[in-house]
């Protein structure tokens, strides 16, 4: 049963920002040139389609990441070396894509 079926409740905690944001992050590992990261249901429940970021960080020295392919299922990740790396994956929260930090009283 997947976990949007059950009977459970998502109790995130949020940072201060300009945006009503989202996120993701952790570690993979590129093989032959290339990993595959899936988009926890988490995330993509509670995310808008467009505006999505990814930063990528290698560990060790340069390994020369970009970013081949992004969407809420995957994000497809090149390298020109096989290399562990960590990611950050920044989203905007469903409903809030036009959300003003600063607005008149």
């Amino acid at each position: 049963m997947a976990r949007s079926e059950q009977r459970q409740d998502f109790q995130g905690r949020g940072v201060e920002g300009n945006e009503a944001g989202t996120y993701f992050r952790g570690s993979a590992q590129l093989r032959d040139g290339v990993a595959v990261i899936e988009v926890p249901e988490e995330f993509r429940l509670v995310t808008e389609a467009e505006g999505l970021t990814v930063q990528l960080t290698p560990m060790g020295r340069n390994a020369g990441l970009w970013v081949e392919a992004q969407d809420l299922d995957r994000i497809v990740v090149r390298g020109e070396r096989d290399a562990a790396f960590h990611y950050f994956v920044n989203g905007v929260r469903s409903g809030y894509a036009g959300f003003q930090a600063i607005r008149p009283r």
